[in-house]
């Protein structure tokens, strides 16, 4: 054979085993780690992740019995890992650089728990007590306004509502999945109907190990991973009669009210002591506490059944009980207010669907209803009962909460909200920007 003929031969050879090698895999490779202990974590699932513009997919896997974990991919110019496992509360990430062999170690931190049993003031156990874990935090330091965030003492710090646990029928509790920081524990009010015979009138809100309220309390230290014993033994106290007279609107329908207070340092959840529904607009509260106390009244119009109720009236009124009895509480009550509204879009922004979701400071009765504007940007806010509100405006296609501005007629509304029965007449402006999520108004 010439060689002019061999010659093209040998370069398609020389081109079709270059192309047949394959390039070097990189070698990514670590360990998951108890960020405490140190021990190996095993069963922690990981993630490698080649970024978002990369076309690559994810890859998946779990850790050995010595907490080890590999990953043989192509070369890339980085990767991001992610760690996670049962009972640890951190997703841990670590970055690798590309090179054909990288290692990295991830940490975990452990989540705590809180165990324990409620009994009566003679030892019994009380069950289906509710257990409220509140977690200790500097003054200030959650941001925007929650009913589940409480201010303490005049600002001193912070209790965050964490978890609530329901007592099963020994009064015993676990609390998991906390993160470590400072915690109090207090037993409360059984909800169900069955529950509260075992209850009576003069027992309180316990905190742990047996205090009527935070300032008193012991608070549980808890650190990564740790178990923490919280028994809670239920304070009897006896408080005195509170009692007063009602009046509202005439209305031709079947109606009812419920006379309700609650704490004005509202550190529990269901902390709320409720008259009988009022008869012959006389109300009255039984074995109430000394103390500073906000109270809501609202009549309720009966539909065809006993679920098919509408709030029409309401009052809420500031009271102050001290150490004796009282008498003679005059509250008025008025029409609940429709607040109206409009939503607008800052110039360049594309509309999206939203919803309007008035939240209110403390849940003393039924939830108000959210709303969805129309087309033309309308809405209204129907029969809001008395209190401060924080207004939430969120997208119903993210995740993602748009920035706004709110104004009502003339005023911004501030961060810690508004307050019904309005100050006067106004309407709802809502300012939506473009940029990324931003805070509630």
């Amino acid at each position: 054979m010439r060689l002019g003929h061999l010659l093209p031969f040998l370069l398609l050879v020389r081109f079709v085993g270059a192309q047949s090698v394959p390039p070097t895999p990189a070698v990514v490779e670590g360990t998951v780690i108890d960020a405490g202990t140190g021990a190996p974590i095993a069963g922690a699932r990981v993630k490698l992740d080649f970024g978002r513009d990369s076309p690559d997919e994810p890859l998946f896997t779990r850790t050995g019995p010595e907490g080890r974990f590999e990953f043989s991919v192509p070369p890339h110019a980085g990767y991001t890992i992610f760690a996670q496992a049962r009972g640890y509360f951190v997703e841990q990430r670590a970055s690798a650089d590309g090179a054909l062999r990288a290692s990295v170690r991830l940490p975990l931190t452990a989540y705590a728990a809180i165990s324990g049993q409620v009994t009566d003031p003679y030892g019994v156990p009380l069950p289906e007590a509710e257990v409220d874990v509140l977690q200790k935090r500097a003054a200030g330091s959650s941001g925007a306004s929650s009913p589940l965030v409480q201010t303490v003492a005049g600002g001193q710090f912070e209790l965050v509502h964490k978890a609530q646990i329901r007592a099963d029928d020994l009064g015993r509790f676990r609390a998991a999945r906390l993160e470590p920081g400072s915690y109090y524990v207090v037993a409360t009010t059984p909800q169900r109907l069955g529950a509260l015979a075992d209850w009576e009138p003069t027992y309180r809100p316990t905190y742990y190990p047996g205090a009527a309220d935070p300032l008193s309390a012991k608070p549980l230290e808890l650190a990564a991973g740790a178990r923490a014993q919280a028994d809670i033994r239920i304070l009897r106290l006896t408080g005195v009669r509170i009692a007063g007279h009602l009046t509202k609107p005439p209305s031709s329908e079947q109606v009812y009210t419920q006379v309700t207070i609650v704490p004005q340092e509202k550190h529990v959840l269901n902390g709320v002591r409720r008259a009988a529904a009022a008869k012959a607009d006389e109300w009255e509260i039984l074995n109430v506490l000394p103390g500073k106390y906000t109270l809501l009244a609202l009549t309720q119009a009966m539909g065809d059944n006993r679920y098919s109720v509408r709030p029409v009236f309401g009052a809420l009124e500031n009271i102050e009980v001290r150490d004796r009895e009282m008498t003679g509480i005059e509250v008025a009550l008025s029409p609940l207010p429709d607040l109206a509204g409009t939503v607008t879009f800052a110039q360049g922004c594309k509309p999206v669907p939203l919803r309007i979701r008035p939240q209110p400071s403390v849940f003393l009765s039924m939830l108000p209803g959210e709303a969805i504007p129309a087309a033309d940007g309308t809405f209204a806010l129907n029969r809001l009962t008395p209190g401060r509100y924080t207004l939430y405006v969120e997208s119903l296609t993210s995740f993602q909460r748009p920035e706004t501005s709110v104004r009502l007629g003339d005023r911004e509304i501030p961060k810690e909200g508004f307050e019904v029965p309005l100050a006067g007449p106004g309407t709802l402006r809502v300012t939506v920007s473009c940029e990324g999520a931003g805070r509630a108004q």
